[in-house]
């Protein structure tokens, strides 16, 4: 078994303008330092106007779209990810909702998640990181106990990445120490043991 893990860096906002960018490749250096990781980013995939669901229990005709069939088969390759989360009016982008709506929860479930979240204002979108726990945990993820949340993200990252203070990257260490704890544990679990079904 591989000692590096495959992380998904999933963004979150599609605005022009976004603080997205920077803040990704903030997580992104600190990730790439010690795992595989791949950025994906609802703004690059064109999702189709009306959902198709990768959910037999709601697309029983399997009609979905060739990309969003490869999206799919990628998510399933990803030990555990890590969701970059702008807050949008106290809640999550719909760009990320739609995102992982058209992934099976088949795909999701038993999947490690951590949060990293962001705003403008002083709360840092913390808002949004309880709505997150709520949201993937529907979806069969797990989330780990450590969360992070950024205010004024504007001012204390830098455009490539760079942050301001270096507290902000002992903080994003302890997130990912969490992560790739909870990812190797399940990685190994599912060796010895069939993790059971997501639904009946």
């Amino acid at each position: 078994m591989s000692s590096k893990l495959k992380i998904a860096l999933v963004m979150s906002s599609t605005r022009e303008g976004r603080l997205n960018d920077q803040v990704t490749k903030f997580v992104h250096h600190s990730i790439a330092k010690n795992h595989n990781v791949e950025i994906i980013d609802p703004a690059t995939i064109e999702f189709p106007k009306t959902q198709h669901s990768m959910d037999f229990l709601f697309n029983p005709t399997g009609n979905i779209p060739e990309n969003i069939r490869a999206l799919n088969e990628k998510m399933k390759g990803f030990d555990a990810f890590l969701i970059v989360c702008a807050e949008y009016n106290y809640s999550l982008p719909p760009p990320l909702a739609n995102l992982f709506d058209n992934i099976s929860p088949a795909t999701l479930v038993w999947k490690p998640c951590g949060f990293v979240n962001y705003s403008i204002g002083q709360f840092g979108g913390c808002r949004v990181g309880v709505q997150l726990r709520a949201f993937t945990g529907a979806l069969g993820m797990i989330s780990v106990p450590k969360q992070m949340s950024i205010p004024f993200a504007h001012e204390k990252i830098a455009q490539d990445g760079t942050p301001v203070d270096e507290k902000l990257t002992k903080e994003l260490n302890l997130v990912l120490e969490h992560v790739y704890w909870a990812a190797n544990a399940l990685k190994m679990h599912k060796t010895t043991v069939t993790p059971p079904p997501w639904a009946i």
